[in-house]
């Protein structure tokens, strides 16, 4: 959502794109991101500074499958060995873990150093030992990621602040194009009309919590560091009203990231394989018991939290690379016991979990919303390769006409989208939606 004018298409297809990158990096403002450290991390190796996939596909299948946790599969070697297969990297990256300890993980020396100055330092949790630590307690207690990202955005503040590199009024400006609204005011919406003060009342109490942690955790790392002063600057951000403007921000601007896991491209090879290549045998013989070992990972996971969507794009990706799936596949929900690389390959999507969070971008986020959009986001990690969102067009745009893409899943029925968008605070006046009506 924009504050200003949307944008339109300057020639017949317009495409936009810009690379998953820091505030001090963007041309045109915030991009900012996080994963979701509660359900994603435990299961991708990912860099936390550029997002590139990290380690080998043994080490992101240890993961997918269960065989190992993030904490174990950084202190030892993977149990398995995927066979190689051609056309499919099977080392990814270097992996760098943090310094301190904290499980985050990078591709290279320059992501490490680069995540450490834009703001990792403040936030860093590795060397505290002090389970009571306010950082350690606002990690902890933190109930939305939210409130993660809005962590991350101030601590790049005061980190440039330190540098001096900015000054308040500056930073303030990156923001200004965005739609803002009290955090608890933007999820109450979704209530029903009865409880919404009730609500309200309650996610205020449960920010301004998080706030007050997350100011004392930052007061407190400054001051030790040096930075009093820069400490003394950074309180009327840390208020709850000014976390809860900036969460407020997030919740009606973020976008949700998807990267789909390399496993998925290995998938591929591999089912391409069995049409005619040498070795398969030998290859899913390590590779049918893994696969199962993933489908039972995701059947624990949704016992224990809930059925898991889907949420990657294979069936995009196949058109866009020009991939078309053989008859004989079909639509696989579940490997058989004796899994084929064909069963693997068409139940990728749902062993394999992408690489997923939240992100804030100037120019994805200048799109106003439809129904009908004529644009979708795209993300796209060629194996090694650092993560870029894409807003591609679906059709032809004519010059001077808006550009839109879908905040919510625009394949709902018309009450279920108009549910699903009254967190943003407005009723879809798209073709679809006015003729539904």
């Amino acid at each position: 959502m924009w504050n200003s004018a949307p944008p339109t298409a300057e020639t017949k297809r317009e495409f936009f794109e810009e690379r998953v990158i820091s505030c001090s990096s963007s041309e045109r403002g915030p991009a900012i991101r996080i994963t979701d450290l509660a359900c994603n991390a435990a299961h991708c190796l990912a860099c936390a500074s550029c997002h590139a996939f990290v380690g080998s596909l043994d080490l992101q299948m240890e993961l997918q499958s269960g065989a190992a946790t993030r904490a174990t599969v950084l202190e030892s070697m993977p149990s398995c060995r995927l066979p190689e297969m051609p056309g499919c990297p099977h080392q990814l990256n270097e992996l760098l873990p943090c310094r301190q300890g904290c499980g985050q993980v990078y591709c290279s020396e320059g992501c490490l150093q680069k995540h450490w100055s834009r703001g990792h330092r403040l936030l860093c949790t590795g060397a505290l030992t002090d389970v009571n630590h306010p950082l350690v307690r606002f990690k902890t207690k933190a109930p939305s990621g939210t409130f993660l990202l809005v962590a991350d955005m101030l601590a790049e503040l005061a980190a440039r602040l330190c540098a001096g590199h900015d000054d308040m009024l500056a930073a303030a400006e990156h923001f200004s194009v965005f739609c803002r609204e009290m955090w608890w005011d933007v999820k109450a919406r979704k209530e029903e009309p009865a409880v919404q003060a009730k609500r309200r009342a309650e996610m205020k109490a449960e920010l301004a919590e998080s706030a007050s942690l997350f100011h004392e955790a930052l007061r407190e790392v400054l001051t030790a560091a040096g930075h009093a002063e820069v400490a003394a600057a950074m309180e009327p951000t840390c208020t709850a009203d000014a976390f809860g403007a900036l969460a407020g921000c997030l919740e009606l601007n973020q976008v949700a990231i998807v990267v789909d896991s390399p496993l998925r491209d290995y998938a591929r090879q591999l089912a391409a394989q069995e049409r005619g290549g040498e070795g398969l045998l030998e290859a899913m013989a390590v590779v049918g018991p893994c696969a199962l070992r993933c489908q039972s990972a995701r059947d624990e996971d949704e016992e224990a939290e809930g059925e898991w969507e889907e949420a990657g794009s294979s069936e995009e990706e196949g058109e866009e690379e020009g991939e078309e799936d053989d008859d004989d596949v079909g639509d696989h929900e579940r490997l058989s016991k004796d899994p084929s690389a064909a069963e693997v390959d068409a139940c990728s999507h749902l062993l394999f979990k992408p690489y997923d969070g939240a992100g804030l971008f100037t120019l994805i986020c200048m799109a106003n919303h439809s129904c009908l959009p004529n644009t979708e986001v795209r993300y796209i990690s060629p194996g090694t390769q650092a993560a870029r969102a894409s807003l591609v067009a679906l059709r032809d745009i004519a010059q001077g006409n808006e550009i839109y893409h879908s905040y919510i899943d625009e394949g709902l029925e018309t009450q279920e989208r108009k549910d699903a968008l009254l967190s943003y605070g407005f009723q879809c006046g798209c073709e679809k939606c006015m003729a539904s009506s």
